[in-house]
């Protein structure tokens, strides 16, 4: 005989109903009822509707006496309880998470009697969870009448448990569902109610006529489910990850599943105010500035916050707002202090404001990151908010590890990140060396950003952020890391070749196009939220209303999405790809250009470029059928002819030729022989030396192979073992060491008995060599005094011969002044006029190499209008050109900051030393202008 109960009896005990207050919102919603009637698959949408107010009621009716702003109703004060006697919480560990949840909402005598309860079970654990669940009741009400599970209910669970253990054996990872599933109705329901959330929540949109149906099969699948009290086709899932919610959907409604996003904080739903949290203050002295979120007084509607001061400077300055935040030191073990009528909680200033003169942000600044850091106010809090600043930084690609949750120590590569939703798209595919053997799926699967961590390793190539909270001289600095030492990088600077220091939080990974490589990333780089929370939007205009001052954008990162704002709320950023004219240079395009026509009559138009004519600005390019000639102002560049040869990127550079049999070497390739590269033997003409090399495996100074492929992990060892012995390092700072007990006078060193020792201990003992070890990248300082010995020790710039400099010289052009020469000569005409140093290599010309005691330089003709010229000029008549002016960059070419790049911030004519933005100082005769030319 069938269990189900008549219309008629379910229309006399009225609907069933059930509630749950969530933690954050104290809010009664509405839940789906776990013995709802799942729907047949071959009903129609108009009976599915009709089921929806029998299923799920909202629970309002049941008010209690104690306000719903009592912390007796709030769920997750009754969780702390709970798991104090589930788990091996200790008593004092319990009041102490207690009262750090509750905050200034925690009186000891509104939970006397649940203290009390926690001891009346006189050790059996069963009783006292019994007299907690009936302490419970009294202020969060649960509606206990309920009827015996449906036959049609209990059938779909038993269907969809052995798909929840088919996933259990494919992750490897034990059970993904939640502690405690209700699959009899005898079971008690408190229990599922005050156990503590596991996994996050989800946003499910599904079609709105399936709403019920849909929520009714996920809850029976054993997902915490609940459906959003006024928007219709909105479940909220409580799971693991998205696949878990895809598996839950039944295989007829498989295309239901419209969007699931990870919700960290819905703006649909009520909230309440986040603790801890960023907030950003309206009003007053310190308007705009970013504060930790400390405590809420409810009654007085006022939040606490700490907040960096600005009013720690001169003690003359009382009363005067100052622009630089800083933090009070405080003695040791002390963090709460009073200092001038202000209280400071670690360092950081104690200020109270309403509730409506502040605003919540989602994530500060680096610098404000770093303020609170170094603060040590809640250390786990801010590590966190490191954690998703630095991922808003991933590009698809990077290798991220999965270090939460069932899929825990799994890997795979990122496809997407939304820094809004908290989430990241991942692909799970095989990884080398990770996750081959724990998972294989197909199905690219959200997880929230704190349940990841990327991978970065030595060789990898990255790019610090010009947003972190670094030194000022490492922004925007590039370079391969040599080594990982936990939460920090050693990274080489590609230009300096020096060693620096940063955290791994403070850089992105750079993809080095060299031709050859297909990377890319469809990520856009979304920028920090701005103190006002409003969203920095980029992207490319395409429509322009003059009428109505108006314009529209293509957003960066979508294919279809575009937004219409008014031109005073843009600023225009200047298109890197656009062609760029020089009085030195003309324009920057040259034949092989790939162009774009962007005005004009063959707007749109895009082809190689055939010719191009300076003197009437003017360039030819083959079009879909004929060749057209447009002015230069008309096109942009879409990429050049540097990168359809992919071995002109690397001639005149250091590059290393490796070999399965043979050593490692290291050798510059010659620039007249770029054009045989591209022969089909795939060979490297003879590099210096007659030697050919099969050009997959030549390696550059980044640590890829020429063919755009990675070295293996052995192969990428040695490599970066060989890059640090290309250069000097600079001495390490010492330290003085403790002081150490002087040794014993009457402790007598052993000496061991000879005869006595073992025949195998003579393997390891070595005959000291009187003939020193021959290292090939140490030079000797005979052979240094040889090379320079044909340079006349008067020449100014005999600096140009050292070997601190090579990398520089190959990448900028170092600015130079011609001195008085002797008739003859092309460079007596040019007597106290700038030349440039030739990219990449500054003794060579196209014509060849130059004699010894020459240099290479770039210069303008003074007779005709010919453009840029190249010409070699002996050392002896040129001399090095300072700086002049802020915002210079220039070289440091004796000292030991040799081959280091400054930016000038004071640099008079006629004063003989230079200011830098660091405060360094450098005499003005060590320093040499760098030009704007650069590779």
């Amino acid at each position: 005989m069938s269990k189900r109960p008549s219309s008629t009896q379910e229309h006399v005990r009225g609907p069933r109903k059930r509630s749950k207050i969530s933690q954050e919102k104290s809010k009664a919603v509405s839940f789906v009822d776990l013995e709802a009637e799942v729907a047949s698959e071959d009903e129609d949408d108009e009976e599915e509707n009709e089921d929806v107010s029998d299923n799920i009621v909202d629970n309002e009716s049941n008010d209690n006496a104690v306000h719903t702003s009592s912390p007796l109703k709030d769920v997750g004060a009754w969780d702390i309880f709970w798991e104090h006697l589930t788990t091996d919480m200790s008593f004092e560990d319990m009041l102490n998470k207690l009262r750090t949840y509750l905050g200034v909402r925690y009186r000891e005598e509104d939970w006397k009697e649940v203290v009390d309860s926690l001891f009346s079970g006189d050790g059996n654990i069963d009783i006292a969870l019994d007299n907690l669940v009936g302490i419970k009741a009294r202020y969060i009400p649960v509606l206990s009448d309920r009827t015996s599970v449906s036959p049609l209910s209990s059938c779909p669970v038993n269907s969809f448990m052995k798909v929840v253990e088919d996933i259990d054996k494919r992750f490897g990872q034990g059970a993904v569902r939640p502690p405690h599933i209700i699959l009899d109705d005898r079971e008690c329901d408190d229990r599922q109610l005050i156990a503590p959330r596991k996994p996050g929540e989800w946003l499910v949109t599904v079609p709105a006529s399936k709403t019920s149906f849909l929520a009714a099969s996920i809850q029976a699948f054993g997902l915490q489910t609940y459906t959003h009290p006024t928007l219709p086709g909105h479940l909220y899932v409580t799971a693991p990850n998205s696949l878990i919610i895809q598996a839950a959907f039944p295989l007829s409604h498989a295309d239901c599943l419209l969007w699931c996003t990870f919700i960290s904080d819905d703006p649909t739903r009520p909230t309440t105010m986040a603790l801890p949290g960023w907030y950003c203050m309206t009003h007053g002295a310190y308007n705009r500035d970013i504060a930790y979120g400390l405590s809420y007084d409810n009654s007085m509607k006022t939040v606490k916050l700490l907040v960096a001061s600005r009013r720690l400077g001169n003690p003359r300055d009382i009363g005067k707002l100052r622009q630089e935040r800083r933090l009070l030191e405080h003695p040791a073990g002390v963090d709460q202090y009073s200092y001038r009528g202000q209280t400071y909680i670690h360092g950081l200033m104690c200020v109270e404001r309403h509730l409506m003169d502040v605003i919540r942000i989602s994530l500060p600044t680096a610098q404000d990151i770093a303020l609170h850091k170094e603060s040590r106010c809640n250390p786990e809090f801010v590590s966190v908010t490191m954690h998703i600043y630095s991922a808003q930084h991933w590009i698809e690609g990077d290798e991220v590890r999965v270090i939460s949750g069932t899929m825990a120590g799994t890997w795979g590569n990122i496809l997407t990140v939304k820094i809004d939703d908290g989430t990241a798209l991942v692909d799970l595919a095989y990884v080398p060396g990770s996750n081959s053997e724990l998972i294989n799926i197909d199905v690219p699967v959200s997880f929230p950003i704190t349940d990841l961590q990327r991978r970065i390793r030595s060789g990898y190539h990255v790019r610090v952020l010009n947003t972190s909270a670094e030194k000022s001289e490492y922004k925007g600095k590039e370079g391969i890391v040599l080594e990982v030492v936990g939460d920090t990088l050693v990274v080489l600077d590609s230009d300096t070749k020096s060693e620096f220091v940063v955290s791994r939080n403070s850089v992105q990974t750079n993809i080095v196009n060299h031709g050859l490589s297909t990377s890319f990333s469809t990520i856009a780089q979304t920028s920090t939220a701005l103190p006002d929370d409003l969203k920095l939007m980029r992207g490319k205009v395409i429509a322009v209303d003059a009428a109505s001052n108006q314009l529209t954008f293509l957003v960066s990162g979508t294919l279809n999405t575009c937004l219409t704002v008014p031109v005073p709320w843009i600023s225009v950023s200047p298109n890197l790809s656009a062609l760029r004219f020089s009085p030195a240079h003309g324009y920057d395009v040259a034949a092989g250009d790939i162009i774009r026509v962007v005005r004009g009559a063959a707007w749109n138009l895009s082809g190689t470029v055939l010719d191009v004519d300076l003197s009437n600005n003017t360039l030819t390019f083959q079009g879909p059928f004929a060749k057209i000639t447009i002015p230069i102002t008309h096109a942009t560049r879409t990429s050049s002819a540097v990168e359809h040869d992919p071995m002109k990127s690397f001639i005149g550079k250091q590059n290393t030729a490796l070999s399965r049999t043979r050593y490692l070497s290291s050798r510059p390739l010659p620039r007249s022989k770029a054009t045989t590269s591209m022969k089909p033997c795939h060979q490297i003409s003879p590099i210096f030396t007659g030697l050919f090399h099969h050009h997959s495996w030549a390696d550059s100074e980044t640590g890829e192979l020429i063919n755009g492929g990675r070295l293996s992990a052995a192969q990428l060892k040695i490599f970066i073992q060989m890059l640090r012995q290309s250069y000097i390092q600079r001495p390490t700072r010492a330290c003085t060491p403790p002081p150490s007990p002087p040794p014993s006078q009457s402790a007598s060193v052993p000496h061991p008995d000879p005869w006595s020792l073992d025949p195998s201990d003579e393997l390891f003992e070595e005959a000291p060599s009187i003939v020193p070890e021959y290292d090939p990248w140490r030079v000797n300082p005979d052979d240094e005094g040889e090379k320079h010995s044909d340079i006349p020790d008067s020449s100014p710039i005999q600096f140009l011969c050292s070997s601190r400099l090579s990398s520089l010289l190959a990448r900028c052009q170092l600015v130079l002044r011609v001195l008085p020469a002797p008739s003859g000569t092309w460079y007596q005409n040019y007597y106290d006029r700038l030349v440039r140093t030739r990219v990449p290599d500054p003794f060579l010309l196209m014509s060849g190499p130059i004699a010894h005691g020459n240099v290479a330089v770039t210069y303008i003709s003074r007779t005709r209008n010919t453009g840029q010229k190249e010409d070699e000029i002996p050392m002896c008549y040129i001399s090095a050109e300072p700086p002049t002016g802020s915002g210079k960059r220039f070289v440091v070419i004796c000292g030991d900051d040799m081959g280091t790049v400054y930016i000038t911030k004071v640099a008079k004519r006629n004063e003989a030393i230079i200011t830098m933005k660091e405060g360094k100082k450098f005499p003005r005769a060590h320093t040499c202008l760098l030009g704007d030319g650069t590779m």
